[in-house]
């Protein structure tokens, strides 16, 4: 290295550039070596700082010399949205070692950009670390994560229980919601939602759709509750987001004869209500009904309506020995939700209401 010494009653005052490791490179150095044999030594520097193999980023580096060591710092450059991270380290028998913190905007997809304030350590034997939170839409805030950075990008992972807030007064609380957010990858989510109105856990999967929308996704159990009695088995998915909030769609069996009918409906801050239809013959030899069933569900009541037409079988004296009368029919419902079954009564021609059980 070259430099420039001055000595005088003081102590010696120095000027020069020295060659720092890690690819820190030359760097111009002023300062003073004092009587008492104390010396301080003090320069900047705007070069890249090697980490490892894979790492090595930009920065802009105050160095100091003295007693104590090689201090350093300043502000490394690091990618994916997150800029210029303040940093403070030193040399030491291990390497070159920084710690630091940012509060930056970071960019995990095209559409998907997410607040974060998080400390790093950053050194030539462990590479780059982080931890700290990630502020996620939704209500869900603050979410505590770990992770790093390597050759294939920025990782971070971390979980949170804590309500989902899915617009409309919905809020649905999530129990240890696992995040994973990678500039690979994107923000996915996996964990179990706690859905209210007695319909159960959940597991789901998803994640961030856009800056502040998420999506999430699963099956609901294999049951369905009325006012806390179990009493149809279902087969429904969920589907959550905050752009369309809570939706069901899927399949319930009903009772007996009338079986499997899609049905369609959503979570909101009053309940949960499914709706469906399906077109199904009844034939009791005399008595047939061929209906439409309307059937509505909610976690309070089951609402059931039919239209169609109902027959009925009047014996003659000659063959087929019946001759069906039908007519436009009216249907009731009277359930026995508590016991999975209901009557079905129905107006029929001549022979006036007639209940059929399910």
């Amino acid at each position: 290295s070259d430099g420039v010494v001055f000595i005088s009653p003081a102590g010696i005052r120095l000027w020069g550039i020295i060659m720092m490791p890690y690819e820190i490179g030359s760097v111009e150095i002023t300062g003073v070596i004092n009587n008492d044999g104390s010396f301080k030594l003090t320069g900047v520097a705007h070069s890249g700082i090697r980490f490892n193999a894979d790492l090595r980023y930009d920065a802009n580096i105050s160095i100091e010399l003295s007693n104590k060591g090689v201090i350093l710092s300043g502000d490394l450059s690091l990618p994916y949205g997150i800029g210029l991270a303040q940093f403070v380290g030193e040399f030491s028998e291990r390497g070159i070692g920084l710690t630091g913190s940012f509060d930056s905007r970071i960019q995990f997809s095209s559409d998907v950009h997410v607040q974060a304030a998080l400390s790093f350590t950053a050194n030539s034997w462990e590479g780059i670390k982080m931890s700290g939170n990630l502020n996620l839409p939704a209500g869900i805030a603050n979410v505590g994560v770990n992770g790093e950075i390597t050759l294939q990008g920025l990782a971070l992972g971390g979980t949170f229980s804590s309500n989902i807030d899915f617009g409309a007064g919905v809020q649905i609380p999530a129990i240890n919601m696992a995040v994973n957010a990678s500039t690979w990858g994107g923000v996915s989510m996996s964990g179990n939602l706690n859905l209210p109105y007695g319909l159960g856990g959940v597991s789901v999967v998803g994640g961030l759709t856009s800056d502040i929308d998420l999506y999430l996704g699963g099956s609901l159990g294999s049951s369905l509750s009325i006012v806390g009695v179990s009493v149809f088995n279902c087969n429904l998915n969920l589907s959550a987001s905050i752009a369309t909030g809570v939706k069901l769609n899927g399949s319930v069996s009903m009772p007996r004869g009338i079986g499997d009918v899609g049905m369609g409906g959503a979570i909101t801050s009053s309940g949960f209500n499914l709706y469906g239809e399906k077109t199904i013959d009844i034939d009791f030899v005399i008595v047939s009904l061929e209906t439409g069933f309307r059937i509505g569900i909610s976690q309070s009541a089951v609402n059931i309506s039919a239209y169609g037409e109902g027959c009925i079988g009047i014996p003659v004296p000659y063959p087929p020995w019946t001759e069906d009368i039908c007519e436009t029919v009216g249907v009731g419902v009277e359930p026995d939700w508590g016991n999975g079954s209901f009557d079905l009564c129905i107006d029929f021609p001549i022979v006036g209401s007639q209940c059929i059980g399910f």
